[in-house]
Formats: C-alpha cells, sequence, structure tokens
C-alpha cells in the first residue's frame, strides 16, 4: 500500500460497504477519493531555481496540463514564490498557513502534493514561534555574555502568562506592520520602509539565536529548538503526511563555492562573503535525510518505487548563474527535468487510479459511487465537530425520543429540523444520524444527501433517482428496470416497505429540502416532496433539515405545507438553535477555552467565564448564534482585533460588524481594489469557482498587474498563490468548499455572506457585468494564447507571447466520452448576467453541441431548468423558441439524446429564417452533427412540424396601475405610468420593481425613451416635461413651456428635441437637454392629441380634436398640408414604420388609414365597436394592434385591413399597447397589469413555406430500401 493513501478499494466488499452507508459503522475508515485535481506545492528558495521554476510555468505545467485535459482533471503549480517579493522563511506564521496548505492539498489532490527544489543553498533560518521561559533566559543570557544586542529578543518575544506553562511567544509582524504585505499603489513606499525595517530586526535575531545555540550546544533544554529553513520545515511536514506524494529534485552545482562569482543565490554566505558553515551543515544533513525518507521500505507494495520521487541532478556552474540557452549542458539538464518531473506526476495519478476498484464498474456506476463517496466523506468530516447541547438533546429532547420508540416499532413522520440560515441544522442532522448508526445493530443502511455539495445535489429530481439508484445496492431489495419508464417515488415506497418488512434499519439523511429545486422547475417536485414527507414504516429513519419559510411560503404547495404542519403537530421535530436551557454554562465555557486553544489563543478563567456568561445570554437571541461565535474564535479574528489594538468582546454579537472585521482586515493588509476582484469573481460563481479557475481569472484582469506591481511588471504575467493564500487565511471561515465533478471548488460559507459581499463590492451594473464577463471569458477560452497588457501611462506595452497568462484550457468536451462539467455549469450563467445576449446565444442556448452535451451529460431537466432561470432574467424570442422546442421533445429525446438533431431540424425548417441568424445556426449545426454522427440517425427532409411558444410570456402584476408604458431597446425593462402619478420601471423576466421615478404632481400623459436610451421623457397634465437621467435615476430636467396640460409627446431619433402637443392646441419644440424653445405653434383649433416624426425626422404629424391631420416639415415647422376628411375628433395616431401609412383612431370608434404622403383615404381596419383606447403598428408596417376599452386587442393585417385575430387576455379597457422593434413581442397595459405576448408565429400571415407539409395527422411510414429516406 502507498503510504499515506487510504486503499480500501482492494477489498471486494469496499464498493458494496459505500453503496449501503456501512462504511460509516464503528471501525470502518471512509475511502479516499479519486480526485479530478492535481494541486501541487513548488518549494525552494527564493532566487535560487528560478530557471527551474520558469521551465515549469512554460513548459511542465503546460504540458501536464494538456495530457490530463482528456481525463478530465485539473494540474496547477502553487509556486510560493511565484511573483511574490517576500521570503517565507522570515515569518514563521507564514510557514504555518502553507503547512495548512500542504495538508489541503494532501487531500484535494490524486498523486503529487509537493514538488520540494534543493540545491547548494540551505536558505534563511526560521524563527521559533514559542520559547519556554527558561529556554528564553537560558537564550537572553547567553546572548549577554555573548556581547549581542538583546532588547530585540525582548521586544519580539513576549511572555504570554495565560498559557500554562506560560511560554514566550513571537509577535506576528504582519500585525506589527500591517502595509507589509500590501503592494498597491498607495503604500509602496511605507510597503518598503517596513520590510527593511523588519528584515534588520529578523537578520539580528537569526544571528543572536545562531551563535547562542552554536556556542552553549550542549544546553540539554534547547535541544529542541531546531532552527530549520522553511523547505525543510514543509518537506518533514509532507513526508508525515504521505512521502508518496512529496518529490524532490536535489540539484549539484559542481565547482560552486564561496569565491565563486555572484554565488549570493545559490549558497549559504555570511557577511563579508564567507561561507555559511552552520548552514551548510544543516543543508548536508537535509539532503541525507531526504534520500533516507524517500527509499523503499518493505511496507510499500504494488511495485511503487518512492525512490522515484528524488531525483539528483549534477551540472557544473556558471560564473554569476549565467546558465546560457546555448549551453548544451544545461539544456540537457531541463530536459531531464522537466520529463522527470512530467513523467513521475503522471504516473503516480495512475498508480492511485489503478489502485481503485471503480475500475471494474461501468461509467454509470462510478459516478454514482463517487457521489455518495463525496457525500460520505463530508460526513466523516462533520461528524468529528463538537455540537452544543447535543448531549441534553439526544437525552432530554420529549420529541425525539417519542420520534425514535415510533421510529423503531410503528408508523412514523420523518424527523425534521427546522432552523435559519447558519443555525447549526447541518450539523445536527450528522450528529444524530452519527447516533442512530451508534444505536442501530451492524446491519443498518444509510444513505447521506448535502444539499449543493456537489452538482447532483442541487434539484429534487437528482436527488431522488440518485438516491433511488443507491437503494438499488441493497440486499433483498428489487432492482430497477432501466428498458422501461421508471417511477422513482413508487420505487422509493416499495424499497423502504421491503426493508422495514425483513427488519432491516434503513437511514436517509437529507440536508436541506427546501432548497433543493426551484419552484419554476420544468418537471413537478410536488410528488418528490410528498414522497419524502410522507409516515414512514418501522424501521425507517429519515432526518430532514429544512428552513422555517416552508411554512410562509406561498411557492410551496399547500398540500407539502399541510403535511409539514401535519408533523409539527405529531411533535416529530426540533427548531434551531438550541435554547439555552440545553447548553450549560460550564458546556460553552468549555467549547469556547477548546476552540482558543486550538488557535493558539488563551484566556484566564476568569476572563473564560466572562466571555461564555456573554455568549450565553446570546443564546436565545441569535439565531446563527454559534456560526458568530466561529468567526470570532478564529485566528484571523484576533489578528485583526491586535491589530486594532482591541480585546475580545462577545457582548452583542452583530453579523455585520464581525464581516466588516475581515473584510477591514483584508483591505488593510492588501488594498481593497485587490480585494474587490477576488471577491467580486467568488460572489459571481453560480455556485462555487475552482481555486485554479480563480487564480487563472484573476491572471487574465490586467487592472490587478497595474495596481498591485505599481513599479515593474513581471516576467510571468500570473497572480501570486502566495498572494491569494495570504488572503484566503484571513477569508478563513466565510469561505466553504463543494465538490464539482470530483473538484474542490470554493464559495461564501453562507448566502447571506455572498449578499453582503455583493452589497459591498458589486453595487454598480457595469461592475457586475464585467465580473461575469470576465469568468465567462475564462470558460469560452477568449485569452488562452495570449491577453496583450497596454497602459499609456506607464509605458506598458506587452503583447503576443509575452502576454501568455499561462491558464488552463475549457474546452466543452474533455474527450469524446468526457464533458466538461465545470463549463456546462458556469458559461450559461455568466453569459446571461454579463448581460451579453448574443453571446449567450451563441455559445449556449442555440449551440446545438452545448445543448446536447447539456442533455446526454447532466439531464434535460436540468437544461429546462435553466432556461427557465435564463428566461426569468432575459426577454428574447430566440431563446423561448428553444425552450419551447426542447419542451415539446422531451418525451422523445428522454431515453435517447441522439435523436436531438433531427428534432430540432423538423420543428425549425420552416421558421428559422423568421428569427435572428442564432436559429440558422442550431439548425446547420444540427445537420452538421447528423452528417458527422457515426451512428444511424434520424433526419427528416421535409417538415410538418413546427414550433410555436405559448402566446403569452409573462404577465406583470402592477398594483398601482399601469397607463402608458414604454420598453426598453432590448425588450428587458418596461416603464409605465401609475395611478400615484409615478413612473415605475419593472424587470420584465423577473417581474420586480426596479426604481420609481417620481416628480410629477398630476395624470402623467406620455412617456418616451429617447434613441439612445440615455433619458426618459414624461410629460403630464401638470403642464410639465421632466427628463429622468437613466444611468443615475436622477431627475435631470423639468421645462414648464405649455400654459395648459399636455397631451402628447415625442421624442426625434437623432435625440436632440422633444416635440409636444397641448390641450391648448399649441405644438412646441424644445431642445432636449436645454429646454430651449425651437419652436411654438398654434395651428389646430382644438387640443392637439396626438404627434408623430418620419424615420428621417424630416416630417412632423400632429393630430387634434379639430378632426384634422396636420404634416410639417420638421426643420423650421412649416405647414405642408391638412388632411381634413377624418369625419370624427381624433383620439390616437401613429405612424408605420416605413413612413407609408398614418393611422387614426377617432370618438366614433373608427380606425382611418391614410396615405402619409399624399393623404388620401386607404381604408378603414373594420372588426371592433369598442373605443378605441390605443395604436401600435408592427415595424415591418404589416399589422395594426387595436387595444380597446372591452379589454380586446384586434389585430389587423394593415395592408388588406383582414381582421386577423382577436386578443382577450384583458379584463378590463387596454390603456396601452406597444410592440417591440423586431416584432416578437406586444406589451399591453390594462389597470393593474402589463401582459407581454410573443406575437412572432402567432399572426403576420406565419405560415410553413413547405406547401407540402401535412397538416392531418400521419396514417403511414415507408422507408427506402437503402435506409436513407423515409415518406410519411
Amino acid at each position: 500500500m502507498v503510504s499515506g493513501y487510504v486503499n480500501n478499494h482492494n477489498n471486494p466488499d469496499a464498493y458494496t460497504n459505500v453503496m449501503q452507508g456501512q462504511v460509516l459503522l464503528n471501525g470502518s475508515q471512509v475511502p479516499k477519493i479519486i480526485w479530478n485535481q492535481i494541486k501541487i506545492l513548488i518549494i525552494s528558495n527564493k532566487d535560487e531555481f528560478d530557471i527551474e521554476r520558469d521551465m515549469l510555468v512554460t513548459e511542465t505545467l503546460p504540458k501536464l496540463q494538456q495530457y490530463f485535459l482528456t481525463q478530465g482533471i485539473y494540474v496547477y503549480f502553487i509556486d510560493c514564490n511565484l511573483n511574490w517579493n517576500f521570503d517565507l522563511s522570515k515569518n514563521p506564521y507564514h510557514i504555518l498557513r502553507y503547512m495548512k496548505e500542504l495538508k489541503d492539498a494532501y487531500q484535494t489532490s490524486t498523486g503529487h502534493f509537493l514538488l520540494t527544489f534543493v540545491g547548494n543553498k540551505y536558505g534563511q533560518i526560521v524563527l521559533p514561534i514559542e520559547l519556554s521561559t527558561i529556554d528564553f533566559h537560558n537564550i537572553k543570557n547567553s546572548a549577554s555574555d555573548l556581547g549581542k544586542d538583546i532588547k530585540l529578543l525582548e521586544e519580539w518575544y513576549l511572555l504570554d502568562d495565560k498559557l500554562s506553562p506560560p511560554m514566550y511567544k513571537l509577535k506576528d509582524p504582519d500585525e506589527n506592520f500591517s502595509t507589509i504585505p500590501s503592494r498597491s499603489i498607495s503604500t509602496y513606499d511605507i510597503n518598503s520602509c517596513e520590510n527593511q525595517e523588519w528584515n534588520e530586526a529578523y537578520f539580528n535575531l537569526v544571528d543572536l539565536f545562531l551563535s547562542v545555540l552554536n556556542e552553549k550546544s550542549n544546553m540539554k533544554s534547547m535541544h529542541d529548538i531546531q532552527l530549520l529553513s522553511y523547505v525543510e520545515m514543509l518537506f518533514n511536514y509532507s513526508i508525515k503526511l504521505s512521502p508518496s506524494g512529496s518529490m524532490c529534485i536535489l540539484r549539484q552545482l559542481d565547482g560552486l563555492n564561496e569565491k565563486s562569482k555572484g554565488n549570493e543565490s545559490y549558497i549559504d554566505l555570511l557577511p563579508g562573503g564567507r561561507l555559511d558553515k552552520i548552514r551548510q551543515e544543516k543543508l548536508k544533513r537535509f539532503r541525507e535525510s531526504i534520500i533516507n525518507k524517500l527509499s523503499n521500505n518493505n511496507d510499500n507494495k504494488n511495485d511503487f518505487k518512492i525512490e522515484d520521487n528524488r531525483t539528483i541532478l549534477n551540472i557544473p556552474w556558471k560564473d554569476n548563474g549565467e546558465f546560457q540557452s546555448d549551453d548544451s549542458d544545461y539544456q540537457r539538464y531541463l530536459r531531464t527535468l522537466n520529463a522527470s518531473i512530467f513523467l513521475r506526476i503522471k504516473s503516480l495519478n495512475q498508480h492511485f487510479n489503478d489502485l481503485s476498484i471503480l475500475n471494474h464498474y461501468k461509467n454509470s456506476e462510478q459516478i454514482l459511487y463517487n457521489e455518495i463517496l463525496v457525500h460520505l466523506t463530508y460526513y466523516s468530516k462533520y461528524s468529528s465537530y463538537t455540537c452544543l447541547g447535543f448531549d441534553y438533546f439526544i437525552n432530554n429532547n420529549y420529541s425525539f425520543k417519542q420520534w425514535l420508540t415510533l421510529a423503531n416499532t410503528t408508523e412514523h413522520y420523518p424527523f425534521m429540523i427546522f432552523g435559519s440560515r447558519a443555525s447549526g441544522k447541518t450539523l445536527l442532522c450528522t450528529k444524530i444520524v452519527q447516533y442512530l448508526l451508534n444505536s442501530l445493530e451492524k446491519n443498518v443502511s444509510c444513505i447521506i444527501r448535502y444539499f449543493n455539495l456537489t452538482t447532483k445535489s442541487r434539484n429534487i429530481v437528482e436527488i431522488f433517482s440518485s438516491i433511488c439508484t443507491q437503494m438499488c445496492s441493497f440486499e433483498h431489495i428489487p432492482k430497477l428496470n432501466n428498458e422501461q419508464e421508471i417511477n422513482y417515488i413508487e420505487y422509493y415506497q416499495l424499497v423502504i416497505e421491503n426493508l422495514s418488512k425483513i427488519q432491516k434499519p434503513f437511514i436517509l439523511m437529507i440536508d436541506g429540502i427546501e432548497e433543493i429545486s426551484p419552484t419554476t422547475q420544468h418537471v413537478s417536485s410536488i410528488g418528490f416532496y410528498q414522497a419524502l414527507l410522507q409516515l414512514l414504516p418501522p424501521k425507517v429513519y429519515v432526518i430532514l433539515s429544512v428552513s422555517r419559510s416552508v411554512h410562509l411560503s406561498p411557492s410551496y404547495d399547500i398540500q407539502i405545507r399541510e403535511t409539514v404542519e401535519r408533523i409539527e403537530k405529531e411533535n416529530c421535530l426540533i427548531e434551531l438553535p438550541f435554547l439555552s436551557e440545553t447548553i450549560t454554562n460550564e458546556d460553552l465555557a468549555s467549547y469556547i477555552k477548546s476552540e482558543l486553544n486550538s488557535i493558539q489563543q488563551n484566556v484566564n478563567d476568569s476572563a473564560l467565564q466572562a466571555l461564555s456568561k456573554c455568549v450565553y445570554q446570546q443564546l436565545d437571541k441569535q439565531s446563527y448564534i454559534f456560526y458568530l461565535l466561529r468567526l470570532v474564535l478564529h485566528e484571523s479574528y484576533f489578528s485583526y482585533l491586535s491589530q486594532q489594538k482591541k480585546q475580545l468582546n462577545l457582548t452583542n454579537l452583530n453579523i455585520d460588524e464581525i464581516l466588516n472585521a475581515y473584510i477591514d482586515h483584508c483591505e488593510q493588509k492588501f488594498g481593497r481594489k485587490i480585494c474587490s476582484f477576488i471577491f467580486n469573481y467568488i460572489s459571481s460563481s453560480q455556485s462555487a469557482i475552482a481555486e485554479i479557475e480563480l487564480l487563472d481569472i484573476l491572471s487574465c484582469n490586467n487592472e490587478f498587474f497595474l495596481e498591485y506591481f505599481s513599479k515593474d511588471l513581471p516576467k510571468h504575467l500570473r497572480f501570486p498563490p502566495s498572494l491569494w493564500i495570504a488572503i484566503k487565511y484571513i477569508l478563513g471561515p466565510l469561505l466553504s468548499e463543494r465538490y464539482f465533478d470530483l473538484k474542490v471548488v470554493i464559495c461564501w460559507s453562507h448566502s447571506f455572506i455572498r449578499r453582503h459581499m455583493k452589497q459591498k463590492y458589486l453595487k454598480r451594473v457595469e461592475d457586475i457585468r464585467i465580473a461575469h464577463r470576465d469568468i465567462a471569458n475564462y470558460f469560452l477560452e477568449a485569452f488562452i494564447e495570449s491577453k496583450p497588457l497596454v497602459d499609456m501611462n506607464r509605458n506598458v506595452q506587452i503583447r503576443g507571447d509575452s502576454g501568455r497568462r499561462f491558464i488552463l484550457q475549457q474546452p466543452l468536451l474533455y474527450s469524446e466520452t468526457a464533458y466538461n462539467y465545470r463549463r456546462l455549469g458556469e458559461l450559461w450563467y455568466q453569459l446571461m448576467h454579463s448581460g451579453d445576449i448574443d453571446r449567450l446565444k451563441e455559445y449556449t442556448l442555440c449551440c446545438f453541441e452545448y445543448l446536447l452535451s447539456k442533455i446526454h451529460g447532466l439531464s434535460i431537466e436540468q437544461l429546462l431548468w435553466e432556461f427557465d432561470i435564463i428566461c426569468s432574467n432575459i426577454l428574447d424570442a430566440d431563446v423561448l423558441l428553444v425552450q419551447a422546442t426542447i419542451k415539446n421533445v422531451t418525451n422523445i429525446i428522454l431515453n435517447n439524446p441522439m435523436l436531438f438533431a433531427g428534432e430540432i431540424i423538423l420543428r425549425l425548417k420552416n421558421i428559422k429564417h423568421r428569427y435572428s441568424e442564432h436559429i440558422e445556426s442550431l439548425y446547420s449545426q444540427a445537420y452538421e452533427w447528423c452528417e458527422l454522427c457515426g451512428a444511424s440517425v434520424f433526419v427528416p427532409l421535409s417538415s410538418w412540424l413546427s414550433t410555436i411558444p405559448p402566446m403569452i410570456i409573462t404577465v406583470l402584476p402592477c398594483t398601482d396601475g399601469a397607463f402608458k408604458i414604454a420598453p426598453t431597446t432590448f425588450n428587458q425593462h418596461v416603464f409605465c405610468t401609475t395611478r400615484h402619478n409615478e413612473i415605475a420601471m419593472y424587470h420584465i423576466p423577473s417581474k420586480k420593481l426596479v426604481k420609481k421615478f417620481t416628480g410629477h404632481t398630476e395624470l402623467i400623459t406620455s412617456i418616451r425613451l429617447t434613441y439612445n436610451s440615455k433619458f426618459l421623457v414624461s410629460t403630464s397634465t401638470d403642464r410639465t416635461v421632466k427628463l429622468f437621467n437613466l444611468n443615475s435615476g436622477d431627475l435631470e430636467n423639468t421645462y414648464s413651456i405649455h400654459q395648459d396640460e399636455i397631451l402628447c409627446m415625442t421624442v426625434s431619433h437623432n435625440n436632440e428635441q422633444i416635440v409636444t402637443g397641448s390641450r391648448d392646441r399649441f405644438i412646441v419644440v424644445i431642445r432636449l437637454e436645454t429646454g430651449e424653445v425651437e419652436h411654438s405653434i398654434e395651428q389646430h383649433t382644438d387640443a392637439v392629441t396626438a404627434i408623430a416624426l418620419t424615420q428621417d425626422d424630416t416630417i412632423l404629424i400632429s393630430a387634434s380634436r379639430d378632426q384634422t391631420i396636420k404634416r410639417w416639415t420638421f426643420r423650421g415647422m412649416q405647414l405642408v398640408n391638412t388632411i381634413d376628411i377624418i369625419g370624427s375628433p381624433i383620439r390616437h395616431m401613429v405612424i408605420s414604420t416605413d413612413d407609408t401609412f398614418i393611422i387614426v383612431a377617432c370618438d366614433n370608434t373608427s380606425v382611418q388609414v391614410k396615405s402619409l404622403v399624399t393623404g388620401s383615404d386607404i381604408h378603414h381596419l373594420e372588426g371592433h365597436s369598442s373605443e378605441v383606447t390605443s395604436l401600435s403598428v408592427s415595424h415591418d408596417s404589416m399589422c395594426c394592434y387595436v387595444g380597446c376599452s372591452n379589454a380586446h386587442i384586434y389585430v389587423y393585417n394593415l395592408r388588406s385591413r383582414a381582421l386577423l385575430r382577436k386578443l382577450s387576455h384583458h379584463d378590463s379597457s387596454v390603456n396601452d399597447l406597444y410592440i417591440s422593434t423586431d416584432d416578437y413581442f406586444l406589451f399591453s397595459a390594462a389597470e393593474n397589469a402589463i401582459h407581454v405576448l410573443n406575437v412572432k408565429q402567432q399572426f403576420n400571415g406565419f405560415f410553413a413555406d413547405d406547401s407540402s407539409s401535412p397538416t392531418d395527422s400521419i396514417t403511414a411510414l415507408s422507408i427506402s430500401r437503402e435506409g436513407d429516406v423515409a415518406i410519411a
């Protein structure tokens, strides 16, 4: 067995134990996950291996990433010295940080996790963090005897008398010098001074320690003070974790000595250029220990040679370390080194994979096994945590004891745990399962699921189906028949009944059931919820955690809420957090002391009692008191307190104050701008982001490099891994891990933290779009080759290969059988929120390969769920068409995704040309896929089916009324006037009220958006025109230009003029941005009710209650002619977009069509009889929409005057109509609602172009002998 690797896979029962959850029983150990990632820390002395480390970045890593790409494995190096100016040796607290990073890499890497370079130099000594009182005084006295200055020792090592026994502790330099890690422009000079000051103190302290230990080597009490280099410390720590994952390169520069030129970075020297014999002796022992530790022993099996983890290479020294590119010996050395590292990492990963028992199982079984193993591993982690009040709960809680008694003998309900966010539901769920496992018989079976922990635990359908599939592995249980349509609910009920009959205890735990599925999901989740909440037979123990909001939210089915209420009446629940009566002050004090000890912070007993009392008093007041306690009892928070010269105070803990303390601490260390880059990318990920993804995206952020490297840019444009580690260390418990596609991804630990970060750093729409755009570009491989960095202010121009960022490839398909689930999961979300609808359609929603990958690699339910989310964020006709198409073919392709291409061709063939180029492209891609597909697929040559999306897309409830409306250019928002004389702005897809614009005091009669979308213009009977800035939302100007009520208004297409018409017969033209009156004309004899401009702004048309229409030259406002053959006062008027027709609606209910050029009568639109309240004309000038007081909308063909359709979706008078510029959507406003209709395929003479397409049912089908043509 390979050391450090838990190889339970060789046990033939390992698979069964995992599948049945029996691996959780006492004495068993959960097998290690075979992760799809290799994370390797690179450590070496600073500046000693620059050329080798360059090679790792430019050659070794890209080669490894390319090799493992087809397997879907992330490979990345964490080079501690890359673009990092600080020597890790000089701060021992940083070494502790890297030890944590090493442990993390060991736990989440498959194969190597450390690569160490050791040369001719031992390196700087790491100062001890703690000294016993005896050691401190011995060192102090000895140093004094040797004539050393002991002031620094006394200044930097302070007595901590709260420890038992008391110890002298080194002050953290980061706390003493707050800007040492900061590299921002504003702190650069202070940073340099503080660095210099600490360097002097550090070298003097090291000299003092080495001198004392060298002179007093026989002093017994000081034998434990080893004074090692950071390289040796981290290597030794990695060996303790796993020798098999630790690789070391031993390089010997032959001929190098203290007299060699330019040897400072390659050998240990004392001041004056003398050889440092103490360090050289340490180096000799270190190299010997490496060879001993990386040598085979009898415990290693499976032909694993651990000595292959060390490579010894000798090269001749060149003066000044100037190894030339044409030096054949050195080039041979680099090639050997590159090959050695590549082959060793490759072979060890393969070795670990070969050990896995999964090699003997199908792909679907491997996926399920890994899914289960991730949840069990997470359970094992949580089960080791302390749950305050749990013992009291088990022994004294009547509800739980009664439930457990019933569960053992009779029918009962699941046990439910209620609680708000961060109240401890996950921990209590885990602890209850742990208690049940310890209490029940050995043959218990157990299934564990944590919501959103993996990609397959994010919706109820996949959770439930994976649970049922796992149940198949249980003994004496009927198997699922994959050839028939599976009813998972019936199967679940059958299994639990069977388990109960054979007296086999079964535990099912699902943490977070209310979050498993959004309410918009295509597949109804009601049945699954009801199945989980139903009465259970004896010996079946179901534990569910749920938010209290399940009672209150109207989105939950009434039956579910009633079932939950019944469970509550049956007393089968517990509500968190635990009250003060369940937790003693002594338990609390013990917990606080334990947490403080774990971070080496100590308080005396009286202070401890005071702290625990403060927390105890808040137990019944704070819903997430224990999470707050976790935040304040973290080393990062103590570091903040130390820097602020504050003491720990647990009185009135406040989540916002604590979160801001963490954020302030981070900003003080590294600057707000640098922190914002990192925080924004984490906040903008759909659910979570992988570490390598974050580092890659940050490496493509030019603003970061210009901010952080304020003087000289680095050789390689890579984000410093050590900077990320430092920030990650400070954030601590604010971050959490998830596991997607067997990759570790990070996110904010709770949704309220994400919300807090967004409110603080992502206030501006532009910032939101930039963050999502950057992530989208990464998954689209936009900068895979290079990204230029240009800053003319600093005279910086980096292009071509110099701008290479060395980022990981993110193809849609890793291979023919392996999908990139990270790209499938993130790309649509990032493009949607970046506001780039065209790219969203091009690369995801209208990309055939993407859609097929989603259906085949994940599920059609997942795809439709994402379409629902997208359609709740954007309004787009192409998207609605594809969504409707996929919904229509769901049952056809559910069991055979290979039919998808044929269905796309069939249903889009006759309508594709009516939509954008994206639909045409989707059709073409489907056709090409069929031609290239190796298998036989159905390709329709003619089409008899077309997708018609639902007409009513959405209804926006407007509680304050909806009268005049104006949608934005891209149909994502709509403005409407209200009965309170306000203008409300709604986001159409989500139906959210975004903003209200106020200022008018009377009825608003007209609203218009300028054509550049900069301003919203409104007029009112209060006789004013108001101009609102849409970027700021502020009232820009108010113009009082009329003496009477303003009834109508329009804006010129060049966005320079506003034209208004009023009750007192005036037409006024003003400058838009200044309000300067250009023309004021009174020619009508009654109120001016409508005005319009031709597309080129040359002709102005006005209509009036004087029963006339007047045509004016807009430049100069000269009257051209008057149309006076109307015969009734005009209420409304519009002109067609092709400037051909004038359409007017009159008091006598007539709708008349006139020629705009001649003024002659063309025809009347007849079919309605009620009062006309609004008019709108399609932009292709084909359809006229007439809104009436009888709540109907009449759709006419403008040219043939045929009544195409009567729409009756409103229940009150239609107040206003607006057709979108692309003619896809009709917006109609009634009393308290705005309806959005998809009218593209409903009328306009929209029929199939293929006259041979059948309209009746297909009665016969014949296939040609060649098998290439089917005739229906």
